[in-house]
């Protein structure tokens, strides 16, 4: 008994060792995350995900003052067919694969804090009904934007959560 409370000690112990650290709470990156503007991207898709981006990053509303600014500089998509239909030899299965890169950019210095690349990577089937595709390949796209808008998200979060750490916020 008395040996496995040791062995849970050590183990907790050693998760706190790790470095492990929450990408929420820290209130000064919370106060940054919130300061940011959100540059226009072309494009529906583009403006989709400006749209993602503005609901995951601005929660308190849009910044009166912004501290400093995404640019996401383009949106690439491929797609790549996947199964075929014996009879009509077409596709009955699409990969999407989308990427935005982009920069955040501290608007009092011109620093570029953070450049990097998104990317969400989903499918969708192609149905009989051409209306059903079309429904189904828009459906992933919103998907594979939302997977992009998180992972703009996240790196954001852990770029300024570094600046933090190194006293530069």
């Amino acid at each position: 008994m008395a040996f496995s409370s040791f062995i849970c000690f050590i183990v907790l112990l050693g998760l706190t060792a790790c470095g492990f650290q929450p990408l929420h709470g820290d209130t000064q990156v919370e106060d940054s995350i919130e300061a940011i503007d959100i540059s226009i991207i072309r494009e529906e898709e583009g403006q989709i995900l400006r749209n993602m981006l503005i609901d995951e990053i601005n929660r308190g509303g849009y910044p009166d003052n912004p501290r400093y600014r995404l640019n996401v500089i383009s949106l690439k998509k491929s797609a790549i067919g996947m199964g075929l239909d014996r009879e009509s030899e077409s596709n009955t299965r699409v990969q999407l694969l989308m990427t935005a890169p982009f920069e955040l950019i501290d608007l009092r210095s011109n620093e570029k804090i953070l450049r990097s690349s998104a990317r969400g990577f989903v499918s969708y089937n192609v149905l009989e009904s051409q209306f059903e595709t079309i429904i189904s390949q828009d459906d992933a796209v919103e998907r594979a934007l939302g997977l992009i808008a998180r992972d703009i998200e996240r790196q954001i979060y852990i770029a300024l959560g570094q600046k933090v750490e190194n006293g530069g916020l």
